[in-house]
Parts: structure tokens; sequence; C-alpha cells
């Protein structure tokens, strides 16, 4: 997207100049030597303009030809921007597994495909261009049978013949020069309407007119029967309902794909529901701002992402007026002194891009010291400690589970051992809540479904552990 953004202001750049520096200024010369050569000769001049505007429907009917031409380029080059930013990101994985010759097959195979394009496009331009150069042909030689007609029979001056064919053949090469620059406006034409056809695709998640701030005193969330699929799949909730009271916390369990992340990514609202609502303290998320929404919602999510900023910055993201004694106690908290201390320039070292010059655990403690700085009434932990090693996690969970008081939390986890102390956890099965209930409560259902997950983690850390002691 940063490099469609880029393409699109280079195009539109250099098709104003285009338009500015090479048509403009060609349509006056033309427009001034039809003026000059009305005062020579009136049929001289009415045939140049007649020529003249045949010309520009011409170059109208060529270019309405040429826009397919130039798009079908635009998406070529595309595809190899692509295709090559996609492979330099994932290089790790390419070397991994030793993918390098499919991947340069990959890569060959689009720069054929946009080689194919360009030679059309430019096989375009070079029939329009023989087009235009037969139409100054041409009109060279209408005018030059006029003008020795005339010469012949008197009616016109050596000095007249020679000002109207100058002046044409003037207009002659103006065209030529103009055709040569064709194809460069052609080609950004393309790569604008590509880009500009991406970037101008309206938001799906959008305020209604009459959206208000959300105004969360409590921190109660309520599912009423709510409906909801991605487009292109199967449904994953369907009349779902669920009361979360103020303060409670609640842990989300279930196998991949049962809809814990489409539950929280709901309520962030980064989709619409289908159908039913979703409100918190009674106000309906879909009728407040976005903003106001997740300004009270604090989100650690499991994949970290961080700006190409300093540490200090990628902190105050989440509360710009936080203060140093803030600062320093979120770091603490999430035993995140240490390697900031280490770092080159402190919290002032500058951050690679998304954060990749330190480790992922080194970035997931700032993600959560960034949502304890938030101070949000709503905390929701999208598998918040998952690359922590054993010991820095329970640290950090003590801290987390002090932050969780006079919090609604919401929490996802696949290691069941971290949501024990949870106030309620709800059991996602393909869409629908099978079991709620608190830990204790949960496992003592030997047939469960909660039981057999908890009895499935608990057998293998001893076996884990049985294993490691006959070695």
């Amino acid at each position: 997207m940063t490099d469609k953004i880029n393409q699109l202001t280079k195009s539109f750049d250099r098709l104003y100049e285009a338009w500015a520096h090479w048509t403009t200024p060609v349509i006056w010369s033309f427009i001034f030597s039809i003026i000059m050569l009305s005062r020579t000769n009136l049929a001289c001049a009415a045939l140049v303009a007649s020529w003249f505007l045949c010309a520009i429907g011409l170059s109208v009917y060529l270019s309405i030809h040429g826009i397919s031409y130039a798009e079908k380029y635009a998406a070529a080059l595309n595809n190899v921007v692509g295709a090559t930013v996609n492979v330099l990101q994932n290089i790790f994985t390419v070397k991994m597994f030793g993918q390098q010759k499919t991947e340069l097959t990959l890569m060959e195979r689009n720069h054929k495909k946009e080689i194919v394009a360009t030679q059309r496009l430019q096989w375009f331009l070079f029939r329009a261009n023989a087009l235009l150069s037969l139409a100054c042909i041409g009109l060279i030689a209408g005018i030059s049978y006029v003008l020795v007609t005339a010469w012949q029979g008197h009616a016109m001056t050596p000095g007249n013949v020679t000002f109207i064919l100058a002046t044409c053949f003037n207009m002659f090469n103006t065209i030529w020069w103009l055709s040569s620059h064709i194809a460069k406006m052609y080609k950004d034409y393309g790569i604008a309407r590509e880009a500009y056809s991406i970037m101008s695709t309206p938001h799906q998640i959008m305020d209604v007119a009459s959206a208000c701030e959300l105004k969360v005193s409590s921190g109660d969330i309520v599912f009423d029967k709510v409906q909801f699929k991605y487009k292109g799949h199967a449904t994953v909730f369907s009349g779902l309902s669920v009361h979360i009271k103020p303060g409670e916390k609640i842990g989300l369990v279930g196998d991949s794909g049962s809809g814990k992340t489409t539950f929280i990514h709901l309520i962030m609202r980064f989709y619409d529901v289908c159908g039913g609502s979703i409100s918190i303290d009674g106000q309906d998320i879909s009728q407040v701002t976005q903003e106001s929404l997740r300004h009270n919602i604090a989100l650690i999510p499991q994949e970290t992402l961080l700006f190409a900023r300093s540490v200090k910055e990628n902190l105050l993201y989440a509360n710009p007026h936080a203060s140093q004694a803030d600062l320093t106690r979120v770091i603490a908290q999430t035993h995140a002194e240490q390697f900031i201390e280490e770092l080159p320039h402190k919290e002032d070292t500058v951050l690679g891009e998304r954060g990749t010059n330190i480790s992922g655990g080194q970035r997931q403690r700032i993600a959560i010291a960034r949502a304890l700085l938030k101070k949000a009434p709503i905390l929701i932990l999208d598998e918040a400690t998952s690359a922590l090693d054993s010991i820095t996690e329970h640290a950090i969970s003590q801290s987390l589970y002090a932050l969780m008081e006079g919090r609604t939390t919401i929490a996802i986890a696949h290691r069941l051992s971290t949501l024990q102390q949870m106030d309620r956890l709800l059991v996602f099965v393909d869409g629908k809540i099978v079991e709620e209930g608190s830990h204790e409560e949960l496992i003592q259902k030997k047939k469960g479904h909660y039981a057999k997950m908890w009895q499935l983690q608990v057998g293998n850390m001893i076996g884990t552990d049985e294993t490691r002691g006959r070695a």
C-alpha cells in the first residue's frame, strides 16, 4: 500500500507536468497558428482547423482504447512489485525451506507477464503514433496541393506560400514531439488509475451520521442475539447472546477457529454484526464513534505491532499525556526495565520497522506496558503473554491481574493455566458457547469440553516432566 501511495503521487505529478508543460502549450500554439493563418489565407486556416479537430477526435478515440493497455501494464507492474516485497518480507522463510529457486521461478513468471503487458502497450503506442504521423502527412500534402494550385493561379504570393508551409511544418514537428511523450503519459495514467482505484475503495466500517461519544461508567457488555459471518465464509455466530457484568474477568476458551478472536474483534468493532446488537453500558456500539469506542478499550494483541519510533514514543502512543512516573511504573510492571536500560539510548532508542531489532518477548512487554498506560475501563488480552518465557509470564501475569481489578476484562489464552483466576470462562465450539463457569466448576464436569482440554494439557505437561526425569 505504501508503494501504491508513492506511485500515485509521482504519477499525478508527472501527469500534471505533461498537461501543464506539454499538452497545454501545444493547444495554444495550434490556436495561435490558426489565427495567423486566417489572416493570410482563410481557406488554409479552415483546412488546418478542420484537421486539428479531427486530430483531437482521433487522439480521444485512441486514448479510450489505450486505457485498457495502460491498466494491464500497471497491474502487471504492481504484481512484480508486490511479489518482490512479499519475498523480501519473508526472506527468512524462503531460506529456511530452501525455496530460492521456486521464488526465482515465480518472479520470472511475473516479470514475463509484465514484459508482455509492456510490449502490448508499446505496440499500441506505435500504432497510435503512426496514425498521428499519417494525419500530419495528410495535412502537409493537402496544404501543399492548395498552395501550389493557388500559386499557379496567381492567387497567392510566394511569401504567403512560404509562411503557411513553415507554420504547418512547425505544427507537424510539435505533434511529433508530443507523440514521443505519449508513452510516458499512458504509463503514468495506468499506474495512477490502478493505485487510486484501491485507495478510493470506501471503508466498510463507517460511523453513522448521528454517532455520539461512548460514555463508559461501569463496563457492562451485552451481546444480544448477535449474528455474524465473514464475506464468502460460513456463519461464525448465529444468535449469540452473552452478558459480561461490570468488572467481571472473563476467559475465552476453545479450539482455533471457534470464534474467540472474532468475539473480541466485534467488541472493538473491527467488523459490524450482521444481526443483533452489541452494547456497552446500554449504548449500541454501532451508534457511537469508533474512536470513542476504542479509547475505552485497551487491547493487547497476540501479534505485537510497533512503530519505527523510539521506545518512549511507542509507549506514549496509548496515552500521549502520561507522565514520566507513569512510564517508569508500567515499565517496571512488565519487567522491561532491564532490556530497555541495555539499549543504546535507553527509552529514546529508535526501534526498527515493526520493532524487529528487539526480540518477540521484548516487543510483547512493550505492548503490555502500552496497554497498562492507557488506563481504559475495558481490557482485552489476546494471548498477551504467549511470547514470554514461563518465569517472565508469571511475573507479568501478577501485574495484569492487579490491572484487571475494577476493569471489565476479556482474555484469550490457549494455556488454560493462565485463566484459572478468571471469574468466568466461556467455552466456544463452532461459534457457540457450549459451557460457562469458573475453572473449578468446569473441571468438575468430567465429560465436559473444558475438562477434556484441561486433562489433555495437564497430561501433556506431566508426560513431558516424566520424560525429562527418565532422561
